[in-house]
């Protein structure tokens, strides 16, 4: 055989070997479609992944969305909010630059709505009020915006207490009969100074006073994540610390726009707010304990 045909046999096989692997690696996330409605966490999990640590993707890209991928021994997963805006009917999501592992099938869902009586001033506001919800707004969206690489939990997500609910997620609102709002979080009934419990493992990036929601707390469980209890009488918890799930973290008020004592409990996943009781069901199938908190 002359050596022309031995360079060139090689390269054949050296091509071959390369179309192999990356085949390969498009099979180590087997494509899956989900179907799904506004305001939803959705799981989903790979199985029997065969990438190696340091070359395995970060990142899922879904529409204009960058979603952190996990990946534990030989398994990986997202969770993926779906806004309660959203438009679209369809959403892909990619590895890489054009290795499509999922779809989403949003379909419509009808929220109820409701009419609510609170304090004028907290509907129709001052000058001075609105500089200091602007302010809180800003502040608000720069702590939402950081997203972690790796998860703080280490269990399914939980209630912040057993009670009833007394507005669902997704509630369209009419307040005082003249200000539409949507409310994007679960009320509970909650007596004042209830015992509110973390929801699950996490750091506490915010805890204060609102102009809305009050005495607030704000959890970071890592991943985009972070869940929100509001309307608080006192906080058991400061920024920084870190929690574990069921920890005490605050006893329930009627601080804020709040027309009775509760608690406001909401999930934020990558600026969405999404329903609570979406992601409990969705934690329930995480493959991974995550890690731990010292």
């Amino acid at each position: 055989m002359k050596w022309g045909k031995i360079i060139f046999l090689v390269a054949v096989l050296s091509s071959c070997s390369s179309v192999r692997f990356i085949k390969n690696e498009a099979e180590g996330l087997q494509y899956k479609r989900v179907i799904s409605h506004p305001g939803q966490v959705e799981l989903v999990t790979w199985e029997g992944v065969t990438f190696e640590k340091n070359s395995s993707p970060q990142k899922l890209r879904c529409g204009t969305e960058e979603i952190p991928l996990v990946w534990e021994n030989q398994s990986a997963f997202a969770l993926i909010p779906v806004s309660y805006w959203e438009k679209e009917k369809f959403v892909s999501c990619y590895i890489k630059k054009d290795q499509k592992v999922l779809d989403l099938d949003i379909v419509d869902f009808k929220f109820p709505s409701a009419r609510i009586k609170v304090d004028k001033r907290r509907v129709f506001l001052s000058k001075k009020d609105q500089a200091r919800v602007e302010q809180e707004r800003k502040m608000l969206e720069g702590i939402y915006a950081q997203v972690d690489d790796h998860h703080l939990f280490q269990q399914p997500f939980g209630l912040p207490l057993e009670s009833v609910v007394t507005s669902p997620y997704g509630e369209k609102r009419l307040f005082n009969n003249k200000k539409e709002s949507w409310h994007l979080g679960i009320d509970f009934r909650a007596k004042v100074s209830t015992p509110i419990a973390s929801t699950n493992s996490g750091k506490v990036v915010f805890a204060g006073d609102l102009f809305y929601t009050g005495m607030t707390i704000v959890i970071s469980h890592g991943l985009g994540l972070y869940s929100m209890y509001g309307h608080l009488k006192e906080l058991k918890v400061s920024t920084g610390d870190l929690v574990q799930k069921g920890d005490i973290i605050a006893l329930s008020g009627n601080t804020g726009r709040s027309s009775a004592p509760h608690l406001h409990w909401g999930v934020k996943l990558h600026t969405h707010w999404v329903s609570g009781f979406s992601l409990i069901n969705a934690s329930y199938y995480l493959p991974s304990k995550g890690e731990s908190l010292k």
